[in-house]
């Protein structure tokens, strides 16, 4: 039977939907203040209910809400690693509770981004296999599996004996840098990495862009514009090639930040989720525009839809209006998926698969 750690960070990502570039530091106070929740747990509760192997593993949790809380609601045979000093966590939690759960572990899984995984580096080096669930702001090391559900399969596979194990580069970030726009990166070290072909993501590293590459995204940009149909929302992410479509449309572009362009036109810039929202409700208010959501996010279905379909495996459990689904869903599926998404205890504490 494997010794499966894992770590949580509880604060991890909470920027994302506010618009802040992390929430590392003071940052973590301003996503409060801005009503940022926290998102780990839910990433968690994906990533445990996605094992296949659960009882050929013994789980090895940090306590409370690092860990301990997640793991008791998904119903799975675990074990409390450590305490903690007061009601909040720190980096040095991190570190010091991962440094014991290396000595008794096979593999640790982490549940955070880039400033998780330094921590997660300060505390085990190479001692112990690593794989990062991502749930940070910013994730351009090279030790995360692509998605919760990509990490559960790497630890079956790793169970199974069918991975090989790779050193994988942590990031250091330049915070101050980032905030501003700018992407600066340099190696903090390294960790050992169960690989499963197309399920562990590649690093991401600020490079300096060949004329080549410039001319290749150009032409993505002209395929893109060209594309492009009137009265359509467009969302532009972060990167280089978003920014080349923006300067083919002649409108301003933030390298790091979501703009929005419509007809040819800037309509907002540097957008959080709460913002992106807004202003989909507003073009549906303008335009009598009607919208097919396909997501997990209940509290964004709850903010946009009126009518909800809920599935389970590829079919129709439940559907009806958005008021009578939220106050008072009828099947058991669609209650422990509310249950789950709002923080409630769900029936029999187990958590259900998707």
């Amino acid at each position: 039977m494997k010794r499966i750690g894992l770590i949580v960070n509880p604060v991890a990502g909470m920027g994302g939907s506010v618009g802040l570039k992390g929430t590392d530091g003071k940052m973590y106070r301003t996503a409060i203040e801005l009503g940022a929740e926290a998102v780990t747990p839910a990433r968690t509760r994906v990533f445990l209910s996605h094992l296949k192997h659960e009882d050929e593993l013994f789980l090895l949790t940090a306590p409370g809400k690092m860990g301990e809380n997640v793991a008791r609601d998904a119903g799975i045979n675990f074990a409390t690693v450590s305490s903690l000093p007061g009601k909040t966590t720190s980096a040095d939690d991190t570190r010091r509770i991962g440094l014991e759960m290396s000595e008794k572990v096979d593999l640790l899984v982490f549940v955070g981004g880039d400033g998780t995984a330094r921590d997660i580096y300060d505390a085990v080096g190479l001692k112990t296999p690593v794989i990062g669930v991502p749930s940070g702001v910013k994730m351009f090391g090279s030790v995360f599996a692509v998605n919760a559900i990509a990490a559960a399969e790497i630890v079956d596979a790793f169970i199974e004996g069918n991975t090989s194990i790779s050193e994988k580069e942590v990031l250091d970030i330049n915070e101050e840098a980032y905030r501003e726009g700018r992407l600066e990166s340099k190696l903090y070290g390294y960790l050992k990495v169960p690989e499963v072909m197309g399920l562990v993501q590649s690093g991401k590293e600020a490079t300096i862009s060949s004329e080549s590459s410039q001319e290749n995204q150009a032409e993505i940009a002209r395929y893109i514009i060209e594309g492009m149909v009137g009265d359509t929302l467009y969302l532009l992410g972060a990167g280089t090639t978003t920014t080349a479509i923006a300067e083919g449309l002649e409108v301003k572009k933030t390298l790091l930040g979501v703009d929005a362009v419509y007809n040819n036109r800037l309509v907002a810039e540097n957008l959080n989720e709460k913002k992106i929202l807004e202003l989909l409700k507003d073009l549906q208010q303008k335009h009598g525009l009607a919208y097919l959501f396909i997501s997990h996010d209940l509290r964004v279905i709850r903010s946009l839809a009126s009518y909800i379909f809920v599935m389970q495996n590829g079919k129709v459990v439940e559907h009806g209006t958005a008021e009578a689904i939220f106050e008072n869903p009828k099947e058991e599926y669609t209650k422990a998926l509310m249950a789950a998404a709002f923080e409630l205890e769900a029936s029999g504490g187990a958590a259900m698969k998707t």
